[in-house]
């Protein structure tokens, strides 16, 4: 192939490749914060790329000592994940019909919408069947998915027609092969997602509030676990995982993987979306970027749910801007915008501020030019999909967004104490300039996982104007947009929120969309200025790879990358389960009940657990230990609890400046005297160093 003649490249081409040089630099210059706390000396970026030497040993750890690799007892785990989503692509595609829109979408579109649509369906048949009815019933499940499959297969029999958006009209030069770039970063993404959980929220709410509903076979208000009482909209795939299989540690990692499979479908959309607005180019280059940005694949193979939220965030914004260019049905395309907004709420309460509200402010600003049935159908979309969770709430505690919201409603054990501490851990912590820079620097450069090219190719999207190129309406009609909302999103993180860093990784898609016009346009000038720069770009996204990587390969993230160990191993796995919560699994002819205090990560327990998290009354208080000891004895014996395990150590951090805060009536005192009182027995050997206490109840007096 020829190559186009050398042309001496625009000062903005070159301002643009010192900019991004300049970022590069600054970037791997940057600490790592995380890994210097937990290695005790500065770790910079740039030292990431020395864990090539490692690699032996990294693959080791994949595979554990010799006898423990095993691959195949993922199979039932995989199967009953695909059958999942199998169910929800069908289902989705019922509703893209039902509303008739499905052809107003390509090909990729309709089948991430339909997943997007699908898995949310899904999640509100779970809500409705575990209030009402029962979280272990496989029969409806299988019943519920015949009946979806027959449905769909009914409503496709007709011939389905697909809208000619693939692209603008533009000449695209990479190959869809540089797509493969972000493949490692999937496969390891699906490996992790199936093996058991190491992060703090997942074994406190995200699996453990599924996992409690399913032993209780029950929806209902859990008084000690104020998160699981709050929107679940995502970890209802966890609850189906445990109702297929009948198990609730099945079912939790069945759940985890379905809840990855959400940022797989985000980066199928992510693609689409770019060929849409952008071109072929653009979506390319928009995927791998999202898929190797770290922040994405730490959430994803942990069990979080922003994996989720992205994809609910990008399909809600995608829609709405496909609904200021259709001319025809944009009252269904309102309806779909907001079943997908609602979706999003329905996953986690900030996105009723960060994507209910702006988008509906935004369909209402163009209200003028057509007639109000798409705002009211947007209306309508989010009442159904989160409005149910609104109605749990309200009907259980008195008020709809427990726990949020207290001075207004009665929430059930929202004491004032409780109230002022939640406000005072949820909210922003200061508004001067020193805060705003510490913000946008953690925003731009950072952030410990932020990917290596996003934030400059996005910044370069946004300063790289085509006015006059009347090719590229369509990018103009996207791109200030999606800005104007990303700046909307920022602005309301910074003012409303506690401003925790994961709370933005659900727009991450919408940011990747921008950054992939910016190296598409990038790529265009170095391809045409010069054919041998034609592989600038392509080197770029394979050292972003590069890095990701190296960071999702050997768990640096915090994650766990045990990827082929037996799975009844990692059950039992010291390095990820508590040491007292392995003694008491093995020992459960012995622990009729064990009280947690300090400790909030019951999951891996299998004996009775009892707990309660930092913001909900302290269980161990309630019983009032001390001023009626002999009450308290006997509480004990009611509820069948023969131990009781003290974590010094998450109570020292609660109480640690700027955190949650703990009960100061938990003292060792305490213990000691109720050790005196002959109502414990200290247990030998819990903890060397004394920061973890294992307490046996003793028989109350006769």
């Amino acid at each position: 192939m020829q190559q186009p003649p050398a042309v001496k490249l625009r000062w903005q081409v070159i301002a643009a490749v010192a900019m991004l040089a300049a970022y590069a630099v600054l970037f791997h210059l940057s600490e790592i914060k995380s890994l210097t706390d937990k290695l005790g000396h500065s770790f910079r970026r740039w030292e990431v790329y020395g864990l090539l030497a490692e690699l032996p040993f990294i693959f080791g750890a994949w595979l554990g000592d010799p006898g423990q690799a095993g691959l195949f007892d993922r199979l039932p785990i995989l199967l009953a994940a695909a059958g999942i989503i199998v169910v929800a692509l069908a289902a989705g595609r019922i509703v893209l019909e039902l509303l008739r829109v499905a052809d107003r979408f390509t090909r990729l579109e309709q089948f991430a919408l339909s997943a997007a649509i699908g898995l949310q369906v899904n999640s509100l048949v779970m809500l409705a069947v575990g209030t009402l009815w029962s979280t272990q019933s496989r029969w409806f499940w299988a019943s519920y998915a015949v009946m979806v499959l027959v449905a769909a297969m009914v409503v496709l029999r007709r011939n389905i027609q697909v809208a000619d958006q693939s692209a603008p009209p533009e000449d695209s030069i990479l190959s869809p092969r540089w797509l493969w770039l972000a493949a490692p970063v999937a496969v390891l993404l699906l490996l992790g997602a199936m093996l058991p959980p190491v992060d703090f929220d997942v074994r406190e709410y995200h699996l453990q509030g599924p996992k409690e509903f399913f032993q209780i076979d029950r929806i209902t208000f859990l008084p000690h676990n104020v998160y699981a009482n709050m929107p679940l909209g995502a970890e209802q795939q966890a609850s189906i995982g445990m109702a297929v299989t009948g198990d609730w540690w099945t079912g939790a990692l069945v759940g985890k993987t379905v809840m990855a499979a959400y940022t797989l479908f985000a980066a199928v959309l992510v693609y689409a979306a770019g060929r849409r607005w952008y071109g072929r180019d653009a979506g390319i280059i928009a995927t791998v970027l999202y898929l190797t940005t770290p922040w994405i694949f730490k959430v994803s193979v942990g069990g979080l749910n922003e994996g989720a939220s992205s994809l609910y965030w990008l399909a809600a914004v995608h829609v709405v801007l496909c609904l200021h260019t259709e001319q025809q049905r944009r009252w269904q395309l309102g309806l779909l915008a907001g079943l997908l907004a609602g979706a999003a709420a329905a996953c986690k309460y900030p996105a009723a501020l960060f994507v209910v509200i702006p988008l509906f402010v935004w369909i209402a600003a163009q209200a003028r030019s057509w007639r109000w049935q798409p705002l009211a159908a947007y209306t309508a979309g989010v009442v159904v999909c989160f409005g149910p969770w609104l109605l749990k709430n309200a009907l259980l505690t008195g008020n709809p967004v427990y726990p949020l919201l207290d001075s207004i409603f009665d929430g059930a054990t929202r004491t004032p104490e409780l109230a002022a501490q939640w406000n005072a851990a949820h909210r922003p912590p200061g508004f001067g300039l020193v805060e705003l820079f510490d913000s946008a620097k953690q925003f731009l450069l950072t952030n410990d996982w932020a990917g290596l090219w996003l934030i400059p190719l996005a910044i370069f999207s946004l300063l790289r104007r085509d006015a006059a190129d009347t090719r590229l309406r369509r990018d103009a009609a996207a791109t200030w947009p999606i800005g104007y909302f990303l700046l909307f999103v920022l602005a309301a993180w910074w003012l409303a929120t506690h401003r925790i860093d994961r709370f933005l990784a659900p727009a991450l898609p919408l940011l990747a969309l921008l950054a992939g016009r910016g190296g598409a346009r990038l790529h265009a000038e170095l391809t045409r200025r010069h054919g041998r720069l034609k592989w600038a770009v392509p080197l770029m996204l394979s050292f972003g790879l590069l890095y990701c990587g190296l960071l999702a390969a050997t768990g640096a993230m915090g994650t766990y990358q045990k990827f082929f160990v037996q799975l009844e191993l990692l059950r039992k796995d010291p390095v990820r389960v508590d040491a007292v919560h392995l003694w008491a699994n093995d020992s459960a002819n012995q622990v009729t009940g064990l009280l947690l205090v300090g400790d909030a990560q019951p999951f891996d327990l299998e004996v009775p657990a009892y707990y309660n998290t930092v913001f909900d009354p302290s269980l161990l208080l309630a019983m009032q230990p001390l001023t009626a000891t002999d009450a308290f004895h006997q509480q004990l014996a009611a509820r069948r609890i023969s131990h009781l395990y003290v974590h010094w150590g998450e109570i020292d951090r609660y109480r640690s400046p700027g955190n949650y805060g703990f009960p100061d009536e938990i003292t060792p005192e305490l213990f000691d005297t109720l050790v005196r009182r002959g109502v414990l027995q200290a247990v030998d050997g819990a903890d060397a160093a004394g920061r973890r206490r294992l307490y046996q109840v003793l028989p109350p007096p006769r």
